[in-house]
């Protein structure tokens, strides 16, 4: 008798819900809801193929995230690379100038005021 209700406590144990499978209600039902209904308008009657095709779109999604912020960087990278050429293009100009002979100190204060000039930049 000791081994049925061993068994039964086991399978008792199975029976259980899994902790991931968790009605969905409100705004996220009524979401997935438009989801279906688009794609069923749209032919797509095989919930495998509604699946397939939302991995498709989340993946595409995630490029086109990648993609910009990747751009953001890029676009970062060149607005840097600019103020530098300017700032580059400014020392070039003091130092045909005659920038190296002066004192140290008054190169100090000529590239505090120029590097001031670029702070708007």
């Amino acid at each position: 008798m000791s081994s049925r209700t061993t068994a039964r406590s086991k399978v008792g144990n199975c029976q259980k819900r899994p902790e991931f499978l968790i009605m969905i209600t409100g705004e996220l039902k009524s979401k997935v809801d438009r989801i279906w209904n688009t794609m069923w308008s749209g032919g797509i009657s095989n919930p495998l193929s509604v699946i397939e095709q939302l991995t498709y779109l989340l993946f595409i999604k995630g490029l086109d995230e990648l993609h910009t912020r990747r751009s953001e960087v890029v676009n970062d990278l060149i607005r840097r690379v600019r103020e530098i050429e300017v700032i580059g293009a400014q020392l070039i100009a003091a130092e045909q100038s005659g920038f190296s002979t002066r004192a140290p100190e008054q190169i100090l204060t000529a590239s505090r005021e120029a590097l001031r000039g670029n702070e708007d930049m």
